[in-house]
């Protein structure tokens, strides 16, 4: 399992929840949330545990529950400057 994270968005994170080197990320699914399929992406400062699957962008630790997985089995998230949003693929939902 994979995910990607841009470089924009990695910055965006960075920014406003001002992140340093060391910080760790957990990526989780949420339900009711504003996508067609009621899912939605959540994001939180945590630490990982040992059966995490685990990803280091630039220093920063994204990281996702086994029970998570497979809502971001090859998910991208990118950030678009100019219109100010994420942008999110989830083929797990397609």
């Amino acid at each position: 399992m994979a995910f990607t994270i841009s470089k924009r968005a990695i910055e965006l994170y960075r920014e406003e929840m001002g992140l340093k080197k060391g910080d760790s990320i957990r990526l989780f699914v949420r339900y009711l949330g504003a996508s067609d399929s009621g899912f939605s992406l959540g994001i939180a400062k945590d630490n990982p545990e040992e059966e995490d699957y685990i990803q280091n962008y630039d220093g920063i630790v994204f990281f996702v529950r086994p029970n998570d997985h497979w809502f971001v089995v090859d998910m991208t998230l990118d950030y678009d400057p100019e219109k100010d949003i994420i942008i999110a693929e989830f083929p797990s939902l397609d």
